[in-house]
């Protein structure tokens, strides 16, 4: 057995998506790094990831369901979450987990570059402040820290965010990171994980460990990609695991993404994934909520094409527009204006 990550042979995403065979998406974040996040910190993480994403395409003071983030006069981020965010599935809303999380997520210090070809640390966050008559926590983060978060932003999609934060074990989370990451098939040596994953000592052998993992993969079932595991031995005699071979798959063919996506929007509402704009001009052509869920794939697909085309980032909710006044003849305006954006998008793929 290899005594390194073996890369995964096959078909890149993109090339899958060509040919229709989509194998698992694109990375969402610093995968194989080694760092000891609870369930909470993980988190905060991503709340803060969310939240500099949404920043970078101009919502800034608006609530999000994750959260929102505001800017003083020094350009310092003012990042607002809720407390029921960070406590995951858990009903519980222990504001001293919540505390002593923060200030645990504060002591992992970031280095961040100077522009001189240097680097100087920093912490995560300036001060904090735990509100529980409002039932949220508000963040201050400089912007040099702030900007390494909106970089890390890239690696994400916003489905994916919101997919992560709903998991309840932080090892779940970062096998969902594993799943997203792999184009195919891994191998990954039992010490490599133990270590990236900070549990070198929390198991005594390596089957505990692999047990804790399984059981994790098996949380990933509720989601939209899945993670198979095959245990390793390098000496076929003896049972001590060695590696463990690590195989993403999406799950029901692909279809589970599709619905999961409309649970979450169900659960969650639809401003983290279609602007405003967009979402009035779609209320006023007649959608409803249901209408928009049930179509989100093609609305969303369609919504890059159009505003690709043109700059700026109403052009997906003119167009809309201009569709309802020529729909206004037909029996049924929303699955005429539905039937032409697919078209568009059909067009396009």
């Amino acid at each position: 057995m290899t005594s390194e990550l073996t890369r995964p042979q096959g078909k890149s995403l993109p090339v899958a998506r060509q040919s229709g065979r989509v194998t698992v998406r694109q990375s969402v974040e610093m995968t194989f790094a080694k760092y000891d996040y609870t369930a909470i910190e993980k988190r905060i993480r991503y709340a803060l990831t969310y939240l500099a994403y949404q920043e970078s395409r101009g919502v800034c003071g608006e609530d999000t369901v994750l959260g929102r983030v505001d800017m003083d006069e020094y350009h310092q981020r003012l990042v607002t979450i809720p407390i029921k965010v960070l406590m995951g599935t858990s009903r519980s809303h222990n504001y001293d987990d919540v505390r002593e999380s923060v200030d645990s997520f504060n002591a992992k210090t970031v280095w961040i570059p100077d522009g001189e070809r240097g680097w100087f640390k920093a912490y995560p966050v300036v001060a904090a402040y735990v509100r529980k008559s409002r039932g949220n926590i508000i963040l201050k983060i400089d912007r040099s820290v702030w900007h390494t978060f909106a970089r890390d932003s890239r690696r994400y999609t916003e489905f994916d965010i919101l997919q992560a934060i709903q998991f309840r074990s932080p090892l779940t989370m970062r096998l969902y990171e594993i799943a997203n990451t792999l184009a195919g098939p891994g191998e990954f040596p039992v010490r490599m994980l133990r270590d990236i994953f900070c549990m070198e000592d929390k198991y005594s052998d390596a089957g505990q460990f692999v047990r804790a993992l399984e059981r994790a993969a098996a949380e990933l079932e509720k989601s939209d990609v899945g993670l198979d595991i095959a245990r390793l031995c390098e000496d076929p005699s003896s049972k001590r695991i060695t590696s463990l071979a690590l195989t993403p798959r999406t799950i029901s063919g692909g279809k589970a993404r599709e619905d999961a996506i409309r649970t979450t929007l169900r659960r969650h509402g639809l401003g983290w994934l279609l602007a405003p704009v967009d979402l009035r001009a779609l209320s006023d052509a007649g959608f409803t909520r249901e209408d928009i869920c049930r179509n989100i794939v093609v609305l969303k697909a369609a919504q890059r094409i159009i505003n690709a085309r043109v700059y700026g980032g109403t052009a997906f909710a003119e167009k809309i527009s201009y569709l309802h006044s020529k729909a206004a003849s037909k029996g049924n305006p929303p699955g005429w204006i539905i039937a032409t954006l697919r078209r568009i998008v059909e067009e396009r793929s």
